[in-house]
């Protein structure tokens, strides 16, 4: 962000509980070293992007979560962050702090205005439970009008999921900064009472083609994303695919039922302590059922 630079914490802070395990950022960084100072090297003086690299800004951590996403693959990583690099000068990303506005009805741009017009607000939360964790993210699927949403320009789209991405881009790095710890996000998608009918074969094709935009600008950003409370249809195909998936694909996706089973609301505890969850399930939190009464 223009004229926001914050330090990295050093020493990082301690767990915040038991189940943090966040690993410090200096650690990764040494662990790194050399590979960071090449793709350092080589932003900074390719004619491709010397004139959009700034060291203040495009430090150790920035490129580091390309490094890590791509598995230390030199290559691939300095495609990304040269793509990265273009795709924030492009949208002007880097010239405003938006960590006020989180997307919703207070969201400071038009296009994920429109996108919002089909959803219904009280079924799009994205929180911040502890100042010094993650971004957790709450949808329920019954809020989401799929067939309204197939209408949507994909450039609408695209822009809308470029808001989501760097609100959440932003939070995570400033609190990745002052904890000293690498932090990222985690989604929760309730898809209890939604149907095949309720969904639409367009929209799911364009917001799938539009997150794959995301992707490589927004390295780092989602651990996992939970689908809450599947129905049956979906849970049985999975358990047969899910031991055939890459371990990195099996990560990021995982199906729970937070409510009925104690052992997969602890798995949430890696992001969420129980008290910051929605009574529905297993926390203290009263804000969700008020939610899931409004998208019904």
């Amino acid at each position: 962000m223009k004229q926001q630079t914050v330090a990295l914490a050093d020493p990082p802070i301690a767990p915040i509980c038991a189940d943090d395990e966040r690993p410090a950022v200096r650690d990764l960084i040494a662990k790194h070293r050399l590979v960071l100072d090449e793709l350092a090297q080589e932003l900074s003086t390719s004619d491709e992007t010397k004139a959009l690299f700034d060291k203040t800004k495009h430090d150790d951590l920035w490129i580091l979560r390309f490094v890590l996403s791509h598995k230390g693959h030199y290559k691939q990583a300095l495609h990304a962050a040269v793509h990265t690099l273009q795709f924030r000068a492009e949208h002007h990303l880097d010239d405003k702090d938006i960590r006020a506005f989180p997307p919703g009805p207070l969201a400071q741009d038009a296009s994920f205005q429109k996108y919002f017009a089909s959803i219904q607000d009280e079924c799009f939360i994205f929180d911040i439970p502890h100042p010094q964790r993650g971004v957790v993210v709450f949808l329920m699927g019954t809020g989401f009008d799929q067939q309204d949403l197939q209408h949507l320009e994909y450039t609408d789209r695209v822009q809308a999921f470029c808001y989501i991405s760097e609100w959440t881009h932003q939070w995570l790095d400033y609190v990745t900064r002052t904890t000293g710890r690498l932090t990222k996000s985690c989604r929760l998608l309730d898809v209890k009472g939604v149907g095949l009918k309720d969904a639409n074969y367009e929209t799911l094709r364009l917001e799938a083609k539009a997150i794959a935009t995301m992707e490589d600008c927004y390295p780092q950003l989602l651990e996992t994303f939970y689908i809450v409370n599947p129905p049956s249809w979906v849970a049985i195909p999975w358990k047969i695919m899910r031991p055939l998936l890459p371990s990195r694909v099996v990560h990021k996706i995982d199906f729970v039922a937070p409510g009925k089973s104690k052992k997969e609301r602890q798995r949430l505890r890696e992001f969420v302590q129980e008290k910051h969850l929605p009574v529905e399930y297993g926390g203290e939190r009263v804000i969700f059922v008020q939610k899931e009464k409004s998208c019904k």
